[in-house]
Parts: structure tokens; sequence; C-alpha cells
């Protein structure tokens, strides 16, 4: 493998959903692509973290149902217009960053 096709790994993805201060289930764009899906936003941010087959997510539960739901965001496909919407909100970094830890 080149070092152009490392995959990226998402560890805990979604951290601990909105207990961190992030507001993802108040975001109107997240709500519409999730309400369209019939699914919860957190299941369409998974969708969205693995959207290009090149990132493995290794997203945390010791919840049973939990983890049900995030094997179901595997099978969510996103529009062209849902991934960009949401590229928007969180667009890449233009500089590295430092890995955050809680």
């Amino acid at each position: 493998m080149s070092k152009h096709n490392i995959p990226l790994i998402a560890y805990a993805p979604v951290a601990k959903g909105d207990k961190l201060g992030s507001r993802f289930t108040e975001d109107k764009v997240l709500i519409e692509i999730a309400d369209k899906h019939q699914c919860d936003v957190f299941q369409i941010l998974l969708a969205w973290c693995i959207r290009d087959n090149k990132t493995i997510a290794i997203p945390q539960s010791g919840n049973s149902e939990h983890v049900i739901s995030n094997v179901k965001a595997a099978q969510i496909e996103l529009s062209k217009e849902e991934l960009e919407a949401i590229d928007q909100i969180y667009p890449e970094p233009s500089r590295k960053q430092p890995l955050a830890l809680w």
C-alpha cells in the first residue's frame, strides 16, 4: 500500500454526541437529512465519516441498541448534495491540528 492510500481511522468519530458541547441534534441540516433517511443524526454523521470507503470508523458504545444503530449507519447512502451540505458544516481542517484529548 502506498503512502497515498493509507486509510484514516476515526476513533469515536462523534465522541459523546452532544455531551461535550456539540449540538449535533440541534443542527437543522443534519436533522433534515436524518429525517429524509428515517434515522438519527448520529447515524448520518457516521455514514458521512465512512462515505468514501477510505475511513474506518470505530464508534464507541456500551449499549447493544446503540451498536445496532451504528451498524445500520453503514447502509445509509448520502447523496452528493447531502455530503456537500455536511462538508459545509464540518470542513476539512486547513492546517494540522493536535488531537484533542479529553
